[in-house]
């Protein structure tokens, strides 16, 4: 009976209290329930004796926060921010650990979610401008560099200042037969006009097969295989692009066939070797190219192409890059302005079907 007894107050006891984490008198030997009145008892004392947690003043939150978010949004270099918001970060936990302890709540959540949202909110607004000013930088200059070089320019790779890099590419100069004859006929806007044609199918040709067009020099035209991008065999890709660009022309003539004008005529120069890519000019005016011998000796090569009857010269350096190729035919050791040896040149001329019609102004 007394255990019965002693089972109900106990039952009644516990409906009578309840849960708390820690005793609120020293006599308490249940730590897990508290009577109703104690709790009652010690809430009193607590707002009597002002010994309850007050929140921090409204201003100094909002300080401490706008202090915050201008670290971590701040325009100064990302080491530097991260920096001073962590360290900011581990103040205001100690600061807030040192006022819990006099009776003060500060709400550090809420002050390094200010900071965190702010540095999120800075990245993406630099990364937005960033795609922005690509966006820019390729429409204002994507019509004056090759995309490799505009590439190479958005992504930085490219390093400042008038210097070069070492580097074995193969060569390619073109150039229209009898341009300057031609043109004494033309109005200066006709003239323009059949040049932005042709240039149009070259620049495309080149173009699409990983080439850098250099420039475009009146009617002729430099371009190079192999910088800034690598090419595995920069002497295949030129030669393609070559007899793509005598494709392209075959159809160019057919249209000017159609509005009762003379066909082009075009030549071809490739050698390939090693020569010095990159900034070239002065520090206000400068321009990527290629400086070397090889330049030279492609350049010549170009200008042998009427005299030799192909379309298409390469040097022998190129042929042994290139391996085997159909249609070439060897053409002996010929001198080359500017240079005192003799090289041994090979051409390829374009099958009968694609032959200029004979009517070309030379």
């Amino acid at each position: 009976e007394n255990h019965v007894r002693m089972a109900i107050s106990t039952e009644f006891f516990n409906s009578l209290s309840h849960y708390q984490p820690l005793n609120l008198a020293a006599w308490e030997e249940n730590a897990s329930y508290a009577p109703g009145v104690l709790i009652h008892a010690q809430a009193l004392r607590s707002i009597m004796s002002d010994g309850l947690i007050r929140p921090a003043p409204l201003s100094v939150v909002l300080a401490m926060t706008v202090v915050a978010s201008l670290l971590w949004w701040g325009r100064a270099q990302w080491a530097a921010r991260v920096f001073f918001g962590f360290a900011w970060t581990a103040i205001v936990f100690a600061l807030s650990t040192w006022l819990l302890s006099r009776g003060w709540s500060l709400p550090v959540v809420g002050i390094a979610l200010a900071g965190i949202i702010a540095c999120v909110g800075r990245a993406l607004l630099e990364l937005s401008r960033q795609a922005l000013d690509r966006q820019r930088l390729r429409r204002a200059f994507s019509g004056y560099v090759s995309p490799h070089i505009m590439e190479e320019i958005l992504d930085s790779s490219l390093q400042a200042g008038l210097h070069g890099k070492r580097q074995r590419i193969c060569v390619m100069f073109s150039d229209i037969r009898g341009f300057t004859r031609r043109s004494e006929s033309m109005e200066p806007e006709d003239v323009i006009s059949m040049l932005e044609r042709y240039f149009e199918r070259m620049t495309d040709a080149i173009q699409s097969r990983s080439g850098t067009l250099d420039k475009f020099m009146g009617d002729g035209i430099m371009a190079f295989f192999g910088a800034p991008k690598e090419l595995d065999n920069p002497c295949r890709r030129a030669f393609e692009v070559a007899k793509d660009m005598i494709g392209r022309l075959d159809d160019l003539n057919e249209e000017l066939e159609s509005e009762s004008l003379p066909p082009l005529a075009i030549g071809i120069g490739l050698h390939i070797g090693e020569v010095v890519v990159g900034h070239v000019g002065s520090q206000v005016r400068h321009e990527y190219t290629a400086i070397g011998d090889a330049v030279n000796v492609a350049s010549r090569i170009e200008g042998l192409t009427k005299e030799l009857g192909c379309p298409i010269l390469f040097s022998e350096e190129t042929l042994h890059e290139l391996g085997d190729v159909e249609g070439v035919v060897e053409l002996g050791e010929q001198v080359v302005k500017g240079r005192q040896t003799a090289i041994k040149l090979f051409g390829w001329s374009a099958p009968e079907s694609s032959e200029p019609k004979p009517d070309v102004i030379e």
